[in-house]
């Protein structure tokens, strides 16, 4: 794993003010490195970055020190202190890195648990990809579609909106509901997910537990935005849009 950060800091740092800052504990020392890669990784995620307006690693980096409540004075003088002590310094590392790995593992965890071969696909509709591009789109945005039973269901699809988009606060909604009652109060909803403007496709995935047996019917609309009543230009493609439910247990052995 690369520490890249360090060595930006120490650039930057080079001309470090005179006077003695206070150290940072180790204690606090680690989680902050640890954000600190996380940070960096972000960073140098092209996908991330270009979702978010080519993410500023010197920002990230300020942030996550604002969020330990440290400066960056006192990082410097820190690690400058360790340098002297290698054996420590490694030891600090040896702690960053073996929190890291976990942090790894446990997104693999879920990835697995949400992935195909554990879920029992409910939906999904009958073209695999949806081009949407002009101010006139004849487009099914919302998508309804009855489902059996209580369970976990997920959600999931790859998305690619443009800036070249006009929507307003474009999101996924989603929730299950009884045609009945099919009023807000009465539907239980997936979290509402934001969807970045990009030139790169992003993959989505939605979960929720279904907990009221009375719900018969689950609703997609992708995507949702402010701006409905007007007429804009919009740019977006749809592929893998499907909802799988969680198997149980006993279907999985």
């Amino acid at each position: 794993m690369k520490i890249r950060f360090l060595v930006i800091i120490f650039i930057i740092g080079s001309c470090t003010p005179e006077g003695k800052e206070k150290l940072i504990p180790r204690k606090d020392l680690v989680p902050l490195l640890i954000d600190m890669h996380i940070a960096d990784a972000l960073a140098l995620n092209h996908s991330i970055s270009e979702q978010f307006d080519n993410l500023d690693s010197s920002l990230l980096y300020s942030s996550v020190l604002t969020k330990h409540g440290y400066s960056k004075k006192e990082l410097i003088s820190t690690l400058e202190n360790y340098s002297s002590k290698p054996d420590k310094l490694i030891k600090v590392y040896d702690e960053v890195f073996s929190a890291l790995s976990k942090k790894s593992e446990e997104a693999k965890a879920i990835r697995n648990k949400y992935s195909l071969s554990s879920l029992d696909i409910v939906w999904k509709p009958d073209a695999f990809r949806f081009v949407i591009s002009g101010d006139t789109v004849h487009y099914p945005s919302a998508f309804e579609f009855p489902i059996d039973s209580i369970g976990t269901y997920i959600l999931t699809a790859s998305i690619k909106m443009t800036s070249e988009d006009k929507s307003v606060n474009p999101r996924i909604i989603a929730f299950f509901f009884s045609p009945e009652r099919d009023v807000p109060e009465y539907r239980q909803y997936f979290r509402e997910t934001p969807i970045p403007k990009a030139k790169y496709s992003r993959e989505y995935t939605l979960v929720e537990e279904c907990i009221d047996s009375t719900f018969t019917h689950m609703r997609i609309i992708i995507p949702e935005y402010d701006n409905k009543d007007t007429s804009f230009y919009k740019k977006m493609n749809i592929s893998n849009l499907r909802v799988g439910k969680l198997k149980s247990e006993k279907e999985e052995k």
